[in-house]
């Protein structure tokens, strides 16, 4: 898929430091309820991800005031569908209480 048919961020990062502050910006930014952007967070598959690296952990207090409480407004869940997806495989909804 083209990137002109994506609309949405890519982000890739050169450091794990960046690639945790990243992360937690790409949720503000595909959580912002103006656009509701695509966000696809990237990292490669040896250099970051076979090594260790100091990085500084914000507290949870600072990314609960950074990302707002996320609302769902455009999500609808048909229970039909958990019912029969929780029937297949061995599995009774009534075991959830469904």
């Amino acid at each position: 898929m083209t990137g002109r048919d994506w609309a949405g961020f890519s982000f890739t990062w050169q450091s794990n430091q960046e690639a945790l502050d990243t992360i937690i910006q790409a949720y503000r930014i595909a959580e912002d309820k103006k656009f509701f952007y695509r966000v696809m967070v990237c990292i490669d598959g040896f250099y970051i991800t076979h090594t260790t690296e100091m990085v500084a952990i914000p507290t949870q207090s600072g990314v609960d005031k950074f990302i707002p409480v996320y609302e769902p407004k455009h999500v609808i869940l048909d229970s039909g569908i958990i019912r029969m997806a929780l029937s297949g495989g061995g599995t009774s909804g009534r075991k959830y209480g469904l």
